[in-house]
């Protein structure tokens, strides 16, 4: 006779934990390749069309372009939408390559601006191929207390010389938060800025809350600093990237850090409201 004895809860829950897993190693790797890709090949609207450009876009129109995803690339942001949570909680970023190509020639440090003041920061055009003139964001406007520039701690202060332990676990977190804007040989201004638009639209779709979290505690651990300061206002995300050269290049060795501000939190009642920056207009606009 066959064992009819049903399977235990702690049987079943098992299964679909493994089933699960199993799912999200494979979604989280083929559709993350997919949104990388089309991340990588996105070029802007009125860009010369190259001839892989030309071949892409025969074979699936607007995905060079971020536009008209259609249902597959619909449902892989979906998914990963869905796979981040869970790779956070439970350390599985699945952040890996065979070779690590370019993506070690730039380390993104977070930093934060914090202000006093009410109204919104001036505009940041973008001055050439890598610089914004993000340092205008540090004017006080009509506040009494000048904005503060918040540093990572694990941002060295002397890039030449610097050794790093302990608080790997925090290091690895912001990690996740990091956006690497990186200019694209031939691009002009406006066509640069478009790019970025788009990183910082995506990075935002898929690890905003990640940010806004990040923003949140650190207002805690700054407002327990600064027992004797009225509330700020204003709090800014900034991406501080610090580019390693070519090794047959001339010194220094490294160039930055280029700063890009990617997100606003303005302080008001409740949770207040965040705002993401546009490269296009240099302006803070609606996250949506």
């Amino acid at each position: 006779m066959s064992d009819s004895t049903p399977p235990r809860t702690a049987q079943v829950l098992l299964g679909v934990f493994i089933c699960w897993q199993l799912w999200f190693l494979v979604s989280s790797n083929l559709f993350g390749w997919l949104e990388d890709v089309q991340t990588q090949a996105r070029t802007p609207a009125d860009a010369e069309p190259t001839e892989a450009s030309t071949t892409v876009e025969h074979l699936a129109p607007g995905f060079t372009r971020g536009e008209g995803d259609g249902n597959v690339m619909a449902l892989a942001k979906w998914v990963s939408q869905t796979n981040k949570p869970w790779a956070h909680v439970t350390g599985q970023l699945q952040q890996w390559a065979l070779f690590s190509g370019t993506y070690s020639r730039d380390c993104v440090f977070p930093g934060l601006i914090v202000t006093w003041n009410d109204s919104l920061p001036d505009a940041v055009p973008l001055l050439n191929g890598e610089e914004l003139d993000w340092r205008r964001l540090l004017d006080k406007g009509d506040a009494e207390i000048a904005p503060r520039l918040i540093l990572s701690p694990h941002e060295p202060a002397n890039l030449d010389s610097y050794f790093r332990w302990r608080q790997m676990r925090m290091r690895r977190f912001e990690n996740a938060l990091h956006l690497a804007l990186v200019p694209k040989i031939g691009a002009t201004r406006e066509e640069l800025a478009e790019i970025w638009d788009g990183q910082i639209r995506d990075h935002l779709r898929g690890s905003g809350y990640l940010l806004t979290r990040y923003m949140k505690v650190k207002r805690k651990e700054l407002e327990s600093k600064w027992a004797g300061l009225p509330p700020p206002k204003q709090m800014i995300l900034l991406a501080r990237r610090v580019h390693t050269r070519d090794p047959d290049e001339t010194p220094p060795d490294w160039t930055g850090p280029h700063v890009v501000p990617i997100l606003l939190w303005e302080m008001g009642e409740g949770e207040g409201r965040f705002l993401r920056f546009d490269p296009m207009t240099g302006r803070f606009r609606s996250w949506e």
